[in-house]
């Protein structure tokens, strides 16, 4: 979409404006896997994953966080060149409402809570790689100062959860979640001058009820996918 240079500094100031903002939030690794461990200045806590490869973040820092649709700014690998924000894909929307309704499968047999230290490393790149963190650069600008998906891209790791996301919603890029299940925390650095972005992670909105209609449709692709073994991977923690 084309959007002109103050069209879009208005859009991001409207987007800072109406996101939700919920205090601090802290994040920790959990040992022996990929998933990070987020809790809130309320003592709210759930497991999440990161949405951005390129970002870090301190372990036990307390960052401000907002509550949005998108992953906002998008770390360091120019995730999103608008600054605005970007959607997650119905691909990671899916497996992450799967993950936290314990519903989702394993890679090597059962479902994910079998084999946490497997599973969420595979789960984690399969995020990174629905949502296009592989592709570096991600966008460039073409011939009218407009940024466009890069068309010269290295295909991103492919491993049971990528396969079983393909499987349900088709192959290529991902269409953008436009539900209300899964939302993103965005943390940032307030502690300079300059407020930097720092990790955004999913977070599920508690609304079970909706949970039927997200995994209604995945019957099929589970069944013909879960005896496939995933080709392994490992997280780089860049």
């Amino acid at each position: 979409m084309k959007i002109a240079a103050s069209v879009v500094r208005l859009a991001l100031l409207a987007t800072l404006a109406t996101a939700v903002r919920g205090g601090t939030v802290t994040y920790q690794p959990r040992a022996g896997t990929a998933e990070i461990i987020a809790q809130t200045d309320t003592g709210a806590t759930f497991t999440s994953f990161s949405l951005e490869r390129g970002s870090g973040y301190v372990p036990g820092q307390a960052y401000t966080f907002s509550k949005d649709w998108t992953a906002i700014g998008g770390g360091p690998d120019q995730h999103d060149p608008y600054i605005i924000g970007d959607p997650i894909s119905v691909g990671t929307a899916w497996l992450f409402r799967a993950l936290v309704t314990h519903t989702l499968w394993g890679a090597t047999g059962g479902l994910y809570y079998d084999d946490v230290a497997t599973n969420s490393v595979l789960l984690q790149e399969a995020i990174w790689a629905l949502e296009d963190e592989y592709y570096v650069p991600e966008w460039i600008m073409d011939e009218n100062g407009q940024f466009i998906p890069n068309p010269d891209l290295v295909p991103p790791p492919s491993n049971f959860y990528v396969q079983l996301t393909t499987g349900i919603f088709g192959g290529g890029r991902f269409a953008a979640y436009t539900g209300t299940q899964i939302e993103v925390f965005n943390a940032w650095d307030d502690t300079t001058n300059v407020r930097a972005d720092r990790l955004s992670v999913l977070h599920a909105v508690p609304d079970e009820a909706a949970t039927g209609a997200l995994l209604g449709g995945a019957v099929l692709g589970l069944a013909l996918l879960a005896r496939r073994r995933p080709r392994e991977g490992r997280v780089d923690g860049r």
